[in-house]
Order: structure tokens, then C-alpha cells, then sequence
């Protein structure tokens, strides 16, 4: 077997191991009590080299392609064995004995929970969805401005589409008013729409 061949079938596997590595330090990342740039930035950092890695397979955007979907993979890997790994919650079971108010305020709570995640599913999925396409279209008619060739450009677009939408998605978690979120959702969507026009 020559050294060619040897180094392209090294080259997947050191992306795999890389991109496995960069999605466990993201877990212990978001498990820390207290937040570490520098922890995010080695998890990301390891993540986009996997990226690099597989593009050296083959054609930069296809190489691309295939470590995005790897990487997508491990994510959920990762997901299925936590929610498999973590224990199920019994509810504890109501007692007749518990008063018309606490019930009240049970129902409240509940209820507030209820809208809670609701707005959450929506901020998190189709709102920042619509935002980050925005950008992507943004990056996109900048790029196209600039002189690049439209298929590389398309396929650049593409790729940064989930990432930004992921980035999106974190940011807004992160924030703890519901109208902290709705701001910045819809901020960034109006910006990119307003500086699409103005490049239009």
C-alpha cells in the first residue's frame, strides 16, 4: 500500500477522533457550573479543524460537506446516550390533602411552563431559523458582490447556514427574559434584511 493511500485513510479517521474530541469538550463545556471561553474556544476550534480534515479528502465544499454530516452524527450519538444514560423522573403523586390555593399556584406555574416553552420552541426554531437564513443570504449576496463563483459561493452559504442558526439558537438559550430574545431574534433578522437591501 503506498503512502498516499495510507494518509487518506488516516486523514477521516484523525477527523473523526478530532470531531469526537471537540464534541465532548462541548459537553463538559455546557455541563461546567461556571462558563469557560477558553474551553468553548478549544471545543469549537477542534470541531472547524475536523472541518479542515475532511476537506484534504476531497473537493474543499464536498470535503466539507461530509464533516458537517460526520459531525451531525456524533451530535447525535452523544444526545441518545445521555437521554438514554439519564434516569426517568417519577412525578410525585398529589394528596387530597393539598389546599385550593397551592393548587391554584400549581396551575399557574404550570401553565406558565406551558407558554414558557412554547415561546422557546419558537424562538429557538423556526424564528432564529428565518434570522440565520438572513444571514447566510447576507454573506451570501456580499460574497457574490465581491466576484466570488456562485457555485463555491452557494455551497459556502450552505454550510454556514446550521452553523449560524446553531450559534443563534445557543445565544438566545442563554438569555434569561423572553423579551431579551424576541429583540435579539428579530434584531438580527431586520438587520440582515436591511443590509440585504441596501447591497441590493
Amino acid at each position: 500500500m503506498s503512502n498516499f493511500d495510507l494518509s487518506a485513510q488516516a486523514i477521516p479517521l484523525l477527523a473523526l477522533i478530532v470531531a469526537i474530541f471537540g464534541t465532548h469538550l462541548l459537553l463538559i463545556a455546557w455541563r461546567a457550573k461556571e462558563r469557560s471561553k477558553a474551553l468553548l474556544l478549544a471545543a469549537w476550534g477542534l470541531v472547524f479543524s475536523s472541518f479542515y480534515l475532511w476537506s484534504l479528502t476531497t473537493a474543499a465544499d464536498k470535503g466539507v460537506a461530509l464533516g458537517v454530516t460526520a459531525w451531525v452524527a456524533i451530535v447525535l450519538l452523544y444526545l441518545l446516550r445521555q437521554a438514554f444514560a439519564s434516569p426517568f423522573r417519577v412525578k410525585p403523586v398529589k394528596t387530597k390533602s393539598s389546599s385550593q390555593s397551592k393548587k391554584a399556584e400549581s396551575n399557574d406555574v404550570n401553565r406558565g411552563q406551558v407558554f414558557s416553552g412554547i415561546a422557546m420552541v419558537m424562538f429557538l426554531g423556526p424564528m432564529a431559523g428565518l434570522s440565520a437564513m438572513g444571514v447566510a443570504t447576507l454573506l451570501f449576496g456580499i460574497a457574490s458582490k465581491l466576484g466570488a463563483e456562485y457555485t463555491a459561493n452557494l455551497a459556502v452559504a450552505s454550510v454556514l447556514y446550521p452553523f449560524l442558526w446553531a450559534g443563534l439558537a445557543v445565544l438566545l438559550a442563554y438569555q434569561a427574559r423572553t423579551l431579551v430574545r424576541f429583540v435579539t431574534v428579530t434584531g438580527v433578522g431586520a438587520a440582515s434584511l436591511l443590509c440585504l437591501y441596501g447591497i441590493g
